[in-house]
């Protein structure tokens, strides 16, 4: 599992993903489209959330 940020609301939010491009914030399940960058420490996702985070 590999940790990442995705941008919301203009804030970097953090997240977890799993291998097959589930994302995770506080326990709830969003799927999302993601694109690999590679960078100098490492290769990052940059991700878009399909559904509108509430609560």
């Amino acid at each position: 599992m590999e940790v990442a940020k995705v941008i919301m609301s203009s804030q970097w939010l953090k997240y977890s993903i799993t291998q097959n491009g589930i994302l995770q914030i506080n326990g709830k399940v969003i799927s999302i489209q993601y694109k690999t960058y590679k960078m100098m420490a490492g290769i990052k996702k940059q991700c878009k959330a399909r559904t509108v985070l509430t609560k």
